[in-house]
């Protein structure tokens, strides 16, 4: 997927699966049942790009999008930037960013249902 274009509309939400997708930012499997993050956002010349990712890659891309980039633009959607943590901020990700890379699915589900309860 390619966003280089500034977006007409967006839309994002967080839905439970009701097959199985894939992250489009690591690859893994994305449960039915499992809520995720949807992103669309497109134009009229082209067309509507939607992204999905697992819980653990939303985390991460959402700690990044309040991180400083070079040249004012924000992370890739599928964290596929090409360049260590540490290349780009100086310094190692915190330890909370840094588990998320070794935590399971159904931790990050866990860690779900508990933000969507406190946020109630």
């Amino acid at each position: 997927m390619d966003f280089d274009y500034v977006y007409e509309f967006t839309s994002d939400s967080w839905p439970r699966a009701r097959k199985r997708h894939t992250c489009d930012a690591c690859g893994e499997v994305i449960q039915a049942g499992d809520r995720y993050w949807r992103f669309a956002g497109g134009s009229r010349e082209h067309g509507v790009e939607e992204t999905k990712q697992c819980a653990r890659c939303n985390e991460i891309y959402e700690h990044l999008k309040t991180l400083p980039m070079s040249g004012g633009e924000g992370p890739d959607m599928q964290l596929n930037c090409g360049h260590e943590y540490e290349e780009l901020h100086d310094e190692p990700p915190p330890e909370t960013i840094a588990a998320m890379a070794f935590a399971t699915r159904a931790e990050m589900q866990t860690l779900l249902a508990a933000r969507k309860q406190v946020t109630q």
